[in-house]
């Protein structure tokens, strides 16, 4: 699927959040300016449900939003997919506390979805405590949600040979921040680790993350997650492999006093056209993967297994596509590409970066 970057963005947009992008990345944290436009666009509500205020896009229809955000500025895109993904959560918040989230202007929901913590069962609630790592936007965000192992009287109950996890919802007066996000890619997503002490948090902000526990209705909230954080991740990251190509053209053309790709000697034309190819080839791949399984849960109201499987497979093997095509062309930029202030250098640096996400890596096999 080839989308047009101004479909999405004007070129005011582009050139703004292009010119944010480098202090961001200065900065390690993304500016209240970028923000803001992603705000006025109403971008961090993509998946919040309507009824709580949120555009609830069907996931075909929101991966181009990622994809554009992501060419512009690697650490926004990243940053917008976590916390876009995020609101889709209050499809399975108790209804009232959700509205009373998204009702608020500028929401942005953070977090991890590994159990770093653990929640005892008290007489109103849960009392937390953990550790969490890599919550990217955490800086930013209004609510932060956690997973945590359950716990009675100190014991781990299990359920099917499983221990019982619960997500939580938190305010940022109740968490502490550990910056110890220091990358030298998606330097700006500030993924920061964050603790919780002793906080009691009641029901209603307790919430479970299946289809059986979705309180709204929509195909979107019927989505398997893992495959959904798969995908997502994966066209974020692969926005910004197609910028990285999109500036070692212009290098390319530059470097050689031409402007046209079929005036290159031959081996740079070969050796550009050939991995572009395999990424664009790669990127489709990952569209036309979620196209099929979105159609099959119209269809049939469930996705099988191993077509679940199939689409974090694609968007693992994608993503390394992408980076293996890069990593072809990087030696052949020159000087251009060694700047860290420039784009194509930001992009390197933000899609190794993305590439070590543990959602994004496969093994020698793909699985």
């Amino acid at each position: 699927m080839a989308i047009n970057i101004s479909d999405y963005f004007s070129e005011q947009e582009i050139s703004d959040l292009t010119e944010e992008a480098n202090r961001s990345d200065n900065l390690e944290k993304l500016t209240s300016s970028a923000l803001d436009i992603l705000n006025e666009k109403k971008l961090p509500d993509l998946f919040v449900p309507r009824q709580s205020g949120g555009l609830q896009y069907d996931l075909p229809e929101a991966l181009p939003w990622l994809e554009a955000t992501s060419w512009i500025d690697g650490s926004l895109g990243w940053t917008l997919t976590l916390t876009a993904g995020a609101g889709l959560f209050g499809a399975f918040m108790v209804p009232e506390f959700a509205r009373s989230i998204f009702s608020k202007k500028n929401t942005l929901i953070a977090g991890s979805g590994f159990p770093g913590g653990k929640a005892e069962k008290i007489s109103s609630g849960f009392q937390i405590n953990g550790k969490w790592k890599y919550a990217s936007g955490i800086d930013h965000a209004t609510l932060i949600t956690a997973t945590c192992y359950v716990t009675i009287d100190g014991e781990i109950p299990q359920k099917e040979g499983l221990p019982i996890t619960k997500a939580i919802a938190c305010y940022p007066n109740e968490i502490e921040i550990t910056n110890t996000w220091n990358s030298f890619g998606l330097k700006a997503t500030g993924s920061h680790d964050f603790e919780i002490q002793d906080v009691q948090i009641p029901n209603e902000r307790t919430f479970t993350i299946s289809p059986a526990s979705a309180k709204v209705d929509g195909l979107l909230y019927h989505y398997p997650f893992k495959a959904f954080a798969h995908c997502t991740l994966a066209i974020s990251m692969l926005g910004v492999a197609r910028r990285f190509f999109d500036e070692a053209k212009q290098i390319l053309l530059s470097k050689n006093d031409v402007t046209d790709l079929d005036r290159l000697p031959t081996y740079l034309r070969s050796k550009f056209k050939d991995s572009h190819l395999k990424f664009n080839t790669a990127k489709e791949v990952v569209y036309k993967t979620v196209a099929q399984s979105w159609r099959e849960l119209q269809s049939s109201g469930d996705l099988r297994v191993d077509h679940v499987n199939k689409v974090s497979v694609q968007s693992q093997q994608s993503c390394k596509t992408a980076l293996n095509c890069v990593q072809d062309l990087y030696p052949l930029l020159g000087m251009s590409v060694i700047n860290p202030d420039s784009i194509i250098n930001r992009c390197w640096r933000d899609l190794h970066t993305a590439s070590q996400h543990i959602f994004l890596r496969s093994n020698n096999d793909g699985h």
